[in-house]
């Protein structure tokens, strides 16, 4: 008896480790980024990301990026077509994500490709070497290149865990967000957040409009500063937490803003986001089916072996 129950531990043991390695192959897939090769200050590189010309004191380079002309519905010209916020989008999905439509559409993939890779590889896609109308070398130093690519590597988060896209409203707890609002906002943005007003995009905002009408923005600033701002508060590198500043943002949504909302609809009037290729998630789904069927036809077995062992017990009592 002793010996057939060990036998299906050690079954049911053999398909749980199966079960377990299947579950744990798309997570290793995306999270496997060689930290060991992180050579420059990720939350420096954030900022280059934001604007490299504000950070390094420069002026733009005269007319548009060379790359500009590849598309033809994102209507801005000069210094913005030449950072790279503009073409990869502020949660880091290009085309696949916030900048799938609106204003600011190019069609450009994001940069989330380059989690997992190494320094090197970042920096070829930033030097020229892959791409000779990608070639920022002339701009950027190698310190610059090395920051870029650490924050690339290492500080990339999917917003589609933060921010209903369809909704732009934050996913957070709003309670909480109030009494982080208040313990490192406040001060400074007001009881009602309207102490400071700011210019986004020619509209004069509260840090609620921001919140409303570009989440994304708003995180990603809280997160790594903002080059062009004074006060340049970058509170993950303090110790706040993304889920806090989640929080912080899901109250300050329920602030009141400075424009009304039909004028924060003309901020970015096309909003509709194709999820049609995103996440893999067909792949998910088989995945996940068959990981269920493997987890059903494990505990049949498991259930008809200890049937049988329960029949033999049986039958062994009453001879």
């Amino acid at each position: 008896m002793k010996n057939e129950t060990k036998k299906i531990l050690i079954t049911f043991a053999v398909l749980f480790t199966i079960v377990s390695c299947l579950s744990l192959v798309e997570t290793s897939e995306v999270n496997a980024t060689n930290f060991f090769n992180v050579l420059g200050n990720a939350f420096r590189g954030a900022q280059l990301y934001d604007n490299w010309m504000a950070v390094l004191d420069m002026n733009a380079p005269d007319g548009n990026s060379p790359f500009w002309y590849l598309q033809d519905t994102n209507k801005l010209e000069g210094e913005d077509t030449w950072r790279c916020q503009e073409c990869h989008g502020w949660d880091y999905k290009g085309s696949e994500g916030a900048f799938a439509n609106g204003n600011h559409v190019t069609g450009f993939i994001g940069i989330q490709n380059m989690i997992g890779k190494s320094n090197e590889e970042i920096i070829n896609y930033l030097n020229g070497t892959n791409n000779l109308e990608h070639d920022f070398s002339e701009y950027l130093s190698e310190k610059d290149m090395n920051d870029l690519a650490a924050f690339m590597q290492t500080k990339q988060v999917d917003l589609k865990l933060l921010v209903d896209y369809d909704t732009r409203q934050i996913i957070g707890h709003k309670e909480n967000g109030a009494v982080y609002y208040q313990e490192t906002c406040q001060e400074c943005h007001g009881e009602k957040g309207n102490n400071i007003i700011v210019s986004h995009d020619g509209f004069m905002m509260y840090i609620s409009d921001l919140a409303y009408v570009d989440p994304w923005q708003a995180i990603h600033h809280a997160r790594f500063g903002k080059p062009m701002m004074e006060f340049n508060h970058a509170f993950e590198e303090f110790g706040l937490s993304i889920y806090k500043i989640a929080d912080i943002f899901s109250y300050v949504q329920t602030l009141p803003t400075y424009n009304t909302e039909e004028q924060l609809q003309k901020y970015n009037p096309v909003l509709t986001i194709d999820t049609s290729n995103q996440g893999g998630i067909i792949s998910i789904l088989i995945g996940g089916g068959i990981l269920l069927f493997i987890i059903i036809f494990s505990w049949v077995i498991v259930s008809k072996e200890l049937k049988k062992q329960e029949f033999k017990n049986i039958k062994n009592l009453n001879k």
